[in-house]
């Protein structure tokens, strides 16, 4: 099975540096969020080898994670059995895939293929409660329970090779879009892809890059100020600590900028905690190009986790160095359910 996976790699790797006649435009350059596909969530960096169509690569890391239960009852004369079984997978991936787009525009056809391979950390619980019943010479009935929790772990290396058909929209102002399904197999029955075929739909936000996207045939615009509304997206990076463990954090946010001041959109995040999705609020105090800031984000949690809410809210910094372009450092409180801390955030607007 590694051996196929080797070969797979081998073969992409040279796909990745090939180049086929056509534009000499610098190569189109794109970040992107990705949701379902090979992981359930992946951060991406997406190329072309020439101009904005034909062949390219991407290349990224991603989370993916998969929950089992099972339950039997066992009874045999006066004692039964009570067996479950709980079986949660979860790791990181490295998704690498070699694509074609076909269309000269914004509106294009994606077609690729591809392989994730990640390790993957596999927990088991087995919980067995034991009852007996029996009666005594005062016939007076009795039970008495016996409970057992029996814990396994394990780490296992495992592959996802699919195959890809979607549609991309990447406009001159950096707003990229991907809607399309895999189909794939994965090769390991203790990882989240399973040992089985299965189909997966995918979409995408992100932004391209300004070097490739320059050369669009409809990218001439008139010159922006701070204060001209349109697509923002933001990337972001945190680190901090919570009562117990660090806590690490990557996001994107796209949405829309209403002047200096007003930025609302929404994003996604893989956390140690969870993949937060969230609504997101960034507010300028003042329209000088260092401003004080206040940062917003709240949405839903997908974990491990009872509750599934997310907060975030900090205050920092905010230098705007080009008309379209800022960093931000903010101090901020999260909250996942019963998850608190403090974290160090800096942010790209894009």
């Amino acid at each position: 099975m590694k051996q196929r996976v080797l070969q797979m790699v081998l073969w992409l790797m040279p796909a990745m540096t090939y180049a086929q006649g056509g534009s000499h435009d610098a190569p189109l350059r794109s970040i992107y969020v990705e949701v379902n596909g090979p992981n359930i969530a992946s951060l991406n960096f997406d190329s072309r080898l020439r101009g904005h169509s034909g062949w390219g690569y991407r290349v990224g890391i991603g989370y993916n994670r998969y929950k089992d239960e099972s339950y039997c009852l066992l009874a045999s004369g006066n004692t039964s059995w009570w067996n479950g079984r709980t079986v949660r997978t979860q790791g990181v991936s490295v998704p690498l895939e070699v694509n074609y787009l076909l269309g000269r525009r914004q509106h294009k056809f994606e077609t690729g293929a591809g392989v994730a391979l990640g390790i993957f950390r596999e927990r088991v619980h087995l919980h067995t409660l034991q009852r007996e019943w029996w009666t005594d010479e005062n016939d007076t009935e009795w039970m008495q329970e016996k409970e057992s929790d029996n814990y396994q772990h394990s780490r296992h290396f495992g592959y996802y090779a699919y195959v890809n058909v979607g549609y991309r929209l990447q406009t001159h102002r950096g707003f990229l879009l991907r809607l399309g399904t895999a189909l794939g197999y994965g090769g390991d029955e203790h990882t989240p892809y399973r040992d089985e075929w299965s189909l997966r739909p995918y979409a995408a936000l992100g932004y391209t890059l300004p070097a490739g996207r320059m050369q669009m045939e409809d990218s001439r615009q008139p010159t922006d100020t701070a204060d001209t509304p349109g697509y923002r997206a933001m990337v972001e990076a945190m680190g901090g600590v919570t009562e117990d463990s660090p806590f690490l954090a990557v996001s994107t946010s796209h949405g829309y900028r209403f002047n200096s001041r007003v930025y609302l959109g929404g994003g996604l995040a893989l956390t140690t905690d969870g993949i937060p999705l969230f609504a997101h609020g960034h507010f300028n105090l003042m329209k000088t190009r260092t401003a004080p800031l206040v940062d917003v984000k709240g949405g839903y949690n997908f974990g491990y986790l009872d509750s599934p809410l997310y907060l975030s809210a900090g205050v920092g910094i905010n230098h705007r160095f080009r008309p379209r372009r800022a960093l931000g450092c903010t101090l901020s409180y999260f909250r996942i359910e019963d998850v608190n801390g403090w974290t160090f955030n800096l942010s790209v607007e894009l």
